[in-house]
């Protein structure tokens, strides 16, 4: 069993912090957004940049949550306008929880591609339990079906790109 260390909440002009004893004792420190962003958990996920083939990676890991896969769509969008990526992958393999409902899935799978229509993609999703999700990602997005892929490793992503090697590097 774990115990809860601090119990953090937010509203529009402050963030809360407080252990479970204050809480009881009704004892709350207001802190201003900006300080709490600074030591907010970071998000379950980053992007990655391969240069001379220009593939984009959004590789998620740990716990993800329905609100983080639409933020980083939202990331996406940016990082593909600015790199213009002639391939896109997106890297399940360090997933450990998916916690997304049906109708997050949905609206994030509904929302336009990020990328144009001739950039092909690639959802790599190694176990049975995210390679469903991604397929029910990838019907319900109703992509052409050679531009929106889901496969089960690297290899089958990069071979589907025809790349041999490449070398990632983390962007922000």
């Amino acid at each position: 069993m774990t115990s809860v260390k601090e119990l953090h909440f937010t509203n529009q002009q402050f963030a809360f912090a407080m252990t479970p004893a204050a809480a009881i004792r009704g004892i709350v420190l207001r802190i201003p957004p900006p300080v709490a962003r600074a030591f907010a958990p970071p998000m379950p996920y980053h992007f990655e940049f391969e240069p001379v083939h220009r593939i984009l990676v959004l590789v998620y890991e740990g716990d993800v949550q329905g609100s983080e896969v639409e933020e980083a769509n939202r990331e996406m969008a940016k990082h593909v306008a600015r790199l213009k990526p002639a391939g896109g992958l997106a890297d399940l393999t360090a997933v450990t929880t998916l916690n997304v409902k049906a109708h997050e899935m949905r609206r994030a799978a509904l929302q336009p591609s990020p990328y144009p229509a001739d950039v092909p993609r690639f959802i790599i999703a190694p176990t049975d339990h995210l390679f469903g999700m991604a397929r029910m990602y990838e019907i319900i997005a109703d992509r052409p079906p050679e531009k929106l892929t889901v496969v089960r490793s690297w290899k089958a992503a990069l071979d589907g790109l025809g790349v041999q090697e490449a070398r990632f590097r983390r962007i922000d």
